[in-house]
């Protein structure tokens, strides 16, 4: 049984989130 695609994106998309907020944070401090 395959959840539905908007079950998978709730569920990834806190996990994008952090990914490019950390990203950022890199960025800004290596620019910094």
């Amino acid at each position: 049984m395959m959840p539905p695609i908007t079950y998978v994106m709730m569920a990834l998309f806190p996990q994008f989130v952090w990914i490019r907020l950390s990203l950022d944070s890199v960025v800004k401090t290596c620019v910094a």
